[in-house]
């Protein structure tokens, strides 16, 4: 039994590390609307790659779930001054 909760707990830790930005970018296209809104809001965090997230963010502005919409918007912020393109999304 304790083999059995400490392999457990390993495979647990491993799934909660930081996620790459390809891998969030790729979710962002998820069918589900939970999974596209966390994307949106993890990428939030990734000012310096801000040439990659920007476009994303851009798309997401325009998701047909209003989450993620909002989470987009949100995340956006967090960024930087934005360009002319995400303006006018918003």
């Amino acid at each position: 039994m304790r083999k059995l909760l400490i392999f457990s707990l390993l495979i647990f830790a491993v799934g909660c590390g930081k996620q790459s930005t390809d891998s969030l970018v790729a979710r962002r296209s998820d069918s589900d609307p939970s999974v596209r809104w966390q994307a949106a809001r993890a990428l939030g965090e990734r000012r310096s790659e801000a040439g990659v997230i920007v476009p994303v963010h851009g798309a997401a502005l325009k998701d047909k779930n209003a989450y993620v919409r909002r989470d987009a918007a949100a995340a956006r912020g967090k960024i930087g001054p934005e360009p002319k393109s995400v303006l006018r999304a918003l």
